[in-house]
């Protein structure tokens, strides 16, 4: 026969198991969201950072639609082309945004179906600095346009980023630039509001080279490379075209 101490010691064995056994909804939920690391070059006006660092526009939205709050755990930062580069090599990014051609990004990576947007590649040049030179970002090879330059013997005067170039150009550093049209456009607006053209304003040409579609770019690294690939190419499937042309 059972003692009443003894009833007891089992009721509280039975606790402790189903409580061991049987995770609260509060850790269930967190165990369950996936953590994804977004790292963006920094390409206005999609891609921004306000004074404090923190990314925001039309393309950062867009990631936070992807993956929902209620799924995944979502960092997203933004910077220069070579940290993103650097970083998505040591496996510190999950995803980011790039073309095709672009030799400083590993090849061990998955890209989308779709592609996240169309780019335009263009060389700006004015006639009163005719000294062979082009200003352009030094991790970006634009789909082999900036070699095809060096190849008519042209010398880059290499970047960190399009603000950069584009202001080189601008104050008479560079007889060119080239640049991707929507970065350009928004920093030459920058400039002109600011009453910062100089004497080149008026006495620019510009000639696109070559459009080129930018893809999302999922690092195999992580181990659901699979699964996050997946779940990109799904939400592309139901907006057909996840940004517009560039040049709209």
């Amino acid at each position: 026969m059972t003692s009443s101490k003894d009833k007891w010691l089992l009721i509280v064995v039975f606790i402790a198991c189903a409580l061991v056994s049987t995770p609260s909804s509060a850790m269930l939920y967190v165990d369950e969201k996936t953590a994804v690391n977004i790292g963006l070059t920094i390409f206005p006006p999609t891609v921004e950072t306000d004074r404090d660092g923190n990314c925001f526009g039309e393309g950062v939205d867009l990631f936070r639609d992807i993956f929902s709050p209620d799924k995944y755990i979502l960092n997203i930062y933004c910077a220069t082309p070579a940290r993103v580069y650097r970083d998505f090599a040591n496996g510190q990014i999950d995803i980011t945004v790039n073309i095709k051609s672009t030799e400083s990004l590993s090849q061990n990576v998955l890209f989308s179906d779709i592609p996240y947007i169309n780019l335009q590649v263009m060389l700006y040049s004015n006639n009163l600095q005719p000294n062979g030179t082009i200003a352009a970002i030094r991790q970006f090879n634009y789909h082999g346009a900036k070699q095809n330059l060096i190849d008519k013997g042209y010398m880059m005067l290499n970047q960190a980023n399009s603000k950069e170039a584009v202001t080189v150009f601008w104050r008479g550093g560079a007889q060119g630039l080239i640049s991707y049209k929507m970065p350009y456009e928004h920093y030459y607006k920058l400039l002109k509001d600011a009453a910062r053209l100089g004497a080149f304003e008026g006495q620019t040409t510009a000639q696109e080279l070559v459009t080129v579609p930018s893809y999302f770019v999922v690092n195999k690294a992580n181990a659901q490379a699979e699964s996050l690939l997946k779940r990109i190419n799904e939400f592309n499937q139901s907006r057909m075209a996840p940004l517009e042309d560039e040049n709209l």
